[in-house]
């Protein structure tokens, strides 16, 4: 081997790790970005979900504890008669 080719060889070497580095360091960058976007997307959906789920708890309770009066009375239309006063959820 002459020293053009041991020259060219190095410098073939040298650019395919330039490029195999700088696109390692793009995709760790582009992994670190994509994981802490998750975790704000996953932070975000939590409060969605739990707001809903406490909505949805509240409204069930309140069905629960529905005894089917109004004003200490039944709530029928012919006042006799025990009827739902709240919508279920």
């Amino acid at each position: 081997m002459d020293t053009g080719n041991v020259s060219a060889v190095i410098s073939a070497a040298a650019g395919i790790s330039g490029v195999l580095l700088g696109n390692s360091f793009v995709a760790v960058k582009e992994w670190l970005i994509g994981r802490s976007k998750r975790q704000k997307d996953t932070a975000y959906l939590a409060i969605i979900v739990v707001s809903h789920l406490d909505r949805f708890a509240n409204s069930c309770l309140h069905v629960a504890l529905d005894d089917g009066t109004e004003s200490g009375r039944p709530a029928g239309s012919s006042g006799e008669e025990y009827v739902p006063t709240v919508k279920p959820p």
